[in-house]
């Protein structure tokens, strides 16, 4: 973590610290490559804010999938 990203974390309120500390948690369950991957899309997307970036997120993440009978 960054001198920065240290300064900005104890800015948040507990609630916040709380849910990035169990995003971070579910995030080391993934493989290294997708973590890249996840890591790679938010410096790309980063200028467009976090709420854009939570939303594609979770619409990425959620998306349903359609069966066709074969």
């Amino acid at each position: 973590m960054t001198k920065t990203s240290k300064i900005y974390f104890q800015e948040l309120d507990t609630k916040t610290k709380n849910d990035l500390k169990e995003f971070k948690r579910t995030l080391r369950l993934l493989p290294i490559e997708k973590r890249n991957v996840l890591v790679d899309y938010i410096i790309k997307e980063r200028d467009c804010g976090p709420l854009h970036i939570h939303k594609r997120m979770l619409s990425s993440l959620t998306k349903v999938v359609s069966f066709q009978k074969i």
